[in-house]
């Protein structure tokens, strides 16, 4: 599913919906842009969300973040050393 993240407020909504089986795909770039603090704040209670229900989250560039359930994993390619 595709979601945006505009507010701290779609926290839940985003969780909800990956609580249900659904890999969300969410643009923060507006929220990155108005409130960074909000931001933040939001991606540490999906990250501790993720945590307790084994699930996944990760940056997609500057404007996306990738949300899985415990289902899905998300792929991370070893940087080149």
């Amino acid at each position: 599913m595709i979601d945006k993240l505009d507010s701290y407020a779609n926290v839940d909504m985003v969780l909800k919906k990956v609580r249900e089986g659904n890999i969300v795909i969410a643009k923060i770039k507006e929220l990155k842009e108005s409130n960074l603090d909000e931001l933040k704040q939001a991606i540490a209670k999906m990250k501790t969300a993720c945590a307790n229900f084994d699930g996944d989250i990760a940056g997609v560039g500057d404007e996306w973040i990738i949300i899985t359930p415990r289902t899905a994993r998300i792929h991370r390619e070893e940087a080149a050393v």
